[in-house]
């Protein structure tokens, strides 16, 4: 019993001292066929807030993955009081060497006009477009949390070892031996 309680507060202390998981891509966006062309656009973090903005493109083509081909990410703010916001996506910007990456700073919080120009080798250029919602940046102290928790988790798994491992108190019995 005791140790099905440690391993229960041991997994429980883990999940919540685990920062949220970035992983490659995000949540899709976008995906259409063009051209013999499969191209699919995502975006991270969920939900996308104001700062930094990570676009990765997956561009296939039917039997295989097309040669490097060249890829801009443009943002514009939908009131256009932003001007445009470019960046070009590289292999090297993405984890996941599939994908090709650009990171956009969308400087304020709205709806935001994302278009992706995909340019492959020997084929006409693919603009791809879709509007996206930035919320507001969360407080900066929210991304720190984690660094100022950990000593109360240490503190918490130190009191749960002692109290695993104290030993037990013997037990009396009920009746007490006489020697008559």
């Amino acid at each position: 019993m005791r140790a099905m309680l440690c391993l229960l507060t041991l997994w429980l202390a883990g999940a919540l001292c685990v920062p949220d998981a970035c992983a490659d891509g995000g949540t899709i966006r976008l995906s259409e066929s063009r051209d013999d062309l499969q191209i699919t656009v995502f975006t991270s973090p969920t939900p996308v807030r104001e700062g930094e903005v990570d676009v990765s493109v997956l561009v296939q083509g039917k039997n295989s993955f097309p040669s490097e081909q060249e890829i801009e990410v443009v943002a514009q703010s939908r009131d256009g009081s932003i001007s445009p916001i470019r960046s070009r996506a590289t292999r090297t910007a993405a984890t996941n060497k599939l994908l090709q990456s650009a990171t956009i700073t969308l400087g304020q919080p709205g709806w935001w006009r994302i278009e992706v120009f995909v340019r492959p080798p020997g084929l006409p250029e693919q603009r791809l477009a879709f509007d996206l919602e930035a919320a507001s940046a969360l407080p900066r102290w929210l991304n720190f949390w984690p660094w100022f928790t950990w000593p109360a988790v240490a503190i918490a798994l130190f009191c749960l070892h002692h109290w695993l491992s104290r030993s037990p108190r013997p037990r009396q019995e009920g009746r007490s031996r006489r020697r008559g």
